[in-house]
């Protein structure tokens, strides 16, 4: 029975250590990783946003790279950054592919508004020391040609893609650091751009605590050039973190820093009612407007056996809503866990007294029924 229940490795059925003393040493090493790297990326950050190409709120190009491709952290209100528990963690922390221990190949599909849609594919490789992830995305967009007078012309398609490699390397078993490097590129009519970028980030696990950490700096690069016009790319600063509040339940929390606007928040809610079954929840607080529910998510998803489905729904205000689904399958032999996450699945608990006496009560009634019988 422990043997199953340590091969178990599913990103929606973590198996954490029960509550238990914190462990000082291994906490304090987390935390002065953690907080070195953020120091780190928080100097390269306001070095690129002060000395590179800073952008006004709301100028920044290739807008897409902010569209997420997973359903599950869509429907979370994208509060993922310290949530590694599936391939869409490429996309806001290349450090958590360093939480995956199982293969996975994800397919998602966005029906966004105004006629647009956008398709993913994404695989991830995790290995003992290291992990690997690609990730593609392919947005399509119809619009019409107008003239000065606002009379519509001939249809003509807005195409952006994106190809994206991602690395994790396993500092200690609960602590990973992470590089991605994407290539863009961007047709309007007959125009055609093209530029790359890079993302960096760390994550880290304290399992006995329930709680999972990262950070990362993301979109990182020149900019896209349109003839002779460079737009600066959407460089984001991401903290974020999730803590497992019961086994069934999870919280995420997300601090989003991007370069052409403001301070953003993020929360998420995540609740397994039961097998096959996830519900979740998320609130975009920047973006509250209550009286049409903006800024809110919602979602589900279900699992069947390796086989994922996850499903999101995204309010846009007056643009309408956007629908995402996602379907994923784990392949191959899973990794096993951590030491630190499977240690108290070895200790099977010691019945109480009065369970003792109730198994003895009731091993003396069926003797005593045993007897009468014969």
């Amino acid at each position: 029975m422990i043997k199953n229940r340590k091969s178990e490795v599913g990103s929606r059925n973590w198996k954490t250590p029960g509550s238990g003393k914190w462990e000082v040493g291994s906490v304090f090493n987390h935390s002065l990783l953690t907080t070195a790297y953020f120091l780190i990326l928080t100097t390269y950050y306001l070095l690129l946003t002060t000395y590179g190409l800073p952008a006004t709120p709301g100028t920044s190009g290739a807008q897409f790279l902010n569209i997420p491709v997973s359903a599950r952290s869509s429907s979370l209100g994208e509060a993922y950054t310290g949530y590694g528990e599936d391939s869409g963690i490429i996309e806001y922390n290349p450090a958590g592919l360093g939480n995956i221990f199982t293969n996975e190949l994800s397919l998602s599909h966005l029906a966004y508004f105004e006629l647009t849609t956008l398709q993913s594919i994404t695989i991830t490789l995790p290995t003992r020391k290291f992990a690997f992830g690609l990730n593609g995305k392919y947005l399509n967009s119809k619009d019409t040609t107008r003239d000065i007078y606002g009379t519509d012309g001939s249809d003509f398609y807005i195409i952006d893609w994106s190809v994206m490699g991602g690395f994790a390397y396993k500092v200690t078993a609960d602590f990973s650091l992470g590089l991605s490097v994407r290539n863009i590129s961007q047709k309007l009519k007959d125009r055609v751009a093209s530029g790359a970028s890079f993302g960096l980030g760390a994550f880290t696990v304290m399992p006995r605590q329930k709680v999972s950490l990262g950070i990362s700096v993301v979109n990182i690069g020149q900019g896209i050039r349109f003839i002779d016009e460079r737009d600066p790319l959407p460089i984001t600063l991401k903290m974020g973190g999730s803590w497992g509040i019961t086994h069934k339940t999870t919280l995420l929390v997300e601090v989003i820093q991007p370069n052409d606007g403001g301070l953003k928040q993020r929360l998420g809610l995540e609740y397994h009612i039961t097998e096959p079954f996830w519900l979740r929840f998320g609130w975009k607080i920047n973006q509250r407007k209550f009286d049409d529910y903006t800024g809110i998510t919602c979602g589900f998803g279900l699992r069947f056996g390796k086989f994922y489905l996850d499903y999101a729904f995204v309010p846009h205000s007056d643009l309408g809503v956007s629908h995402y689904v996602s379907t994923s399958i784990k392949f191959g032999k899973p990794l096993p866990l951590p030491k630190s996450r499977t240690e108290k699945l070895d200790e099977e608990p010691e019945p109480d007294a009065s369970s003792k006496q109730k198994e003895e009560g009731t091993t003396e009634e069926s003797t005593d029924t045993e007897q009468e019988n014969q």
